[in-house]
């Protein structure tokens, strides 16, 4: 059963704006497809996931967090390579439109934040929790907090991301962020296009 926390701000999309290539819909093999045809930025979130399994094992679940999940497609793609690689997973997605409520459900995110990131991370005190972060034109591109882009959002993630994990953000943060955040960059360039970041 999904938990539901609702904190806001919130947002309504018209439903002109519903179509079939709207951002909340993207699966993970259309992030790949695009991240590789726009900046020649190869990635396989399967290989990722084994990855992380190599990394993290022991632990007896892998926690996602999807900061910008819309419909919440990426997530029920990982849990489809979870269950094909016998991996317990436990999935949060954070969403600000109301209507993703029940679709979200119905994938069987464990946890649905309706909301901001911010909002939901400065009540909620976790740290060390997360071993990956998804964050594809998600809360990231809309956070240009006292003029640098992330710099509310980069050391929210670097405190709920362990050590060790690995974070993909579709776009690079303030130069300087990434580095004063603990986070260290793995694939990509700063300030172009998406990279895969470290909590070091």
């Amino acid at each position: 059963m999904s938990r539901i926390v609702e904190i806001g701000p919130y947002h309504n999309i018209p439903p002109e704006n519903w179509g079939e290539n709207y951002s909340e819909r993207r699966h993970l093999g259309r992030m790949e497809s695009e991240m590789f045809q726009i900046h020649r930025f190869y990635f396989s979130f399967e290989n990722h996931i084994k990855r992380l399994v190599r990394r993290f094992n022991g632990l007896p679940v892998l926690r996602i967090l999807d900061g910008g999940c819309g419909e919440g497609s990426a997530l029920s793609d990982f849990r489809e390579i979870a269950d094909k690689l016998g991996v317990k997973l436990e999935t949060t997605g954070i969403t600000l439109d109301p209507r993703h409520r029940g679709i979200l459900k119905g994938r069987e995110v464990d946890e649905i934040v309706i909301g901001s990131v911010e909002n939901f991370f400065e009540t909620d005190v976790r740290e060390n929790y997360f071993q990956f972060i998804l964050d594809y034109q998600g809360a990231l591109g809309w956070d240009d907090s006292r003029g640098v882009i992330g710099g509310t959002i980069i050391p929210i993630y670097a405190r709920i991301l362990t050590h060790g994990g690995l974070a993909l953000l579709s776009s690079a943060p303030f130069p300087g962020l990434l580095k004063s955040s603990s986070l260290r960059i793995i694939q990509g360039a700063e300030e172009k296009g998406p990279v895969l970041v470290q909590k070091v």
